[in-house]
Parts: structure tokens; sequence; C-alpha cells
């Protein structure tokens, strides 16, 4: 079971610069009868927010086609459906379709996995090898604790990605 807050974002479609008013977004839907809407608030020139109570609901309401009608878009951000993690210390000699029919999720969906790879300079030049850790992609709001491949328990732990740096400088 998952839980809220269930988001969805509305924008105008064309990305005009013409500030979105939540009370004009919240009578298109109250003329609609989209149920289940906690609240609706502006986030920004332009951004709604939806605040809904389940998940079905959200889908629902970004499946409406009554913000298209009005010229809007309905969204829900992969941030607020996607949790990312990563397990440590998988021999390389599982290959990822092995690792994919292995493993277990009890408390969430497993939607992609991908072998992280270790970069290691050898004679000047950079070669990228695969390492002992797997980033998985669930599916929901919260990450699970862990995972089971051959029944083996794996701690899962949240995904930092490295920052990217910009070596572009203009003077």
């Amino acid at each position: 079971m998952q839980r809220g807050p269930f988001v969805v974002y509305v924008y105008p479609n064309n990305g005009s610069a013409s500030p979105l008013h939540s009370v004009l977004v919240s009578r298109i839907i109250a003329k609609s009868g989209i149920p289940d809407i906690q609240e609706i608030k502006k986030i920004g020139r332009g951004k709604i927010l939806i605040v809904v109570k389940s998940a079905t609901a959200a889908n629902k309401l970004v499946e409406n086609n009554i913000f298209p009608k009005h010229n809007l878009r309905a969204f829900i951000p992969a941030f607020k459906v996607l949790r990312t993690g990563v397990i440590q210390d998988v021999p390389q000699e599982i290959d990822l379709e092995t690792l994919k029919e292995s493993i277990e999720s009890p408390k969430a969906k497993i939607l992609d996995m991908q072998r992280l790879n270790r970069r290691i300079v050898k004679e000047g030049k950079a070669e990228y090898v695969p390492f002992r850790t797997v980033r998985i992609r669930f599916a929901g709001q919260l990450l699970p604790q862990e995972v089971f491949i051959y029944k083996v328990r794996h701690v899962v732990r949240p995904f930092i990605p490295k920052p990217r740096i910009c070596n572009n400088v203009t003077g």
C-alpha cells in the first residue's frame, strides 16, 4: 500500500507566461466532477499543485480530458512515483539478466536495474569496468529496506548520483 500525499502538477500547455490562478483551475475541476481532491494550491507563476487522496485518483486526474480542453497539461513527476536505490556486493559473475530473474523485492516492484561501473585509469587512459554495485529503480514513494538475491538479503541504500561538473568556462 502506497502512502500519500499523491500530487499532480498542472501547467499551461503552451508555456505561456500568463499566470495560472488556482481558483480558475479549481473551477475547471469542480465542473468536471473529479473526486478525491484534498487541496489545490499555486506553487509558482503558471504552476498549480493538486493533492489527491489516492494514487488511483491521481492517475484519473492525469488521464482526464478536461485539462487539454482548457489548454492545460497535468502530470505526475517521476520523483513522486519512483525511488532509486543501490545494493552492494553483487558478484560480477552474475549478469544482469540472471540477476533480474533471481532478485525478490517483497515491499516494492522493481522497474529497472543497472550494474554500475568503476573508472580505472591505466597508462593514462580511463577505462570503465563492471563493479559489484547495482542500481535499482523501484515503483512507489518509499525505498524498500532490503531485497533478496537467491534468498540472500541485501540492504538497499539511497542512490545519490555524482554531481555533474561543467568544465566549459567562458570568460
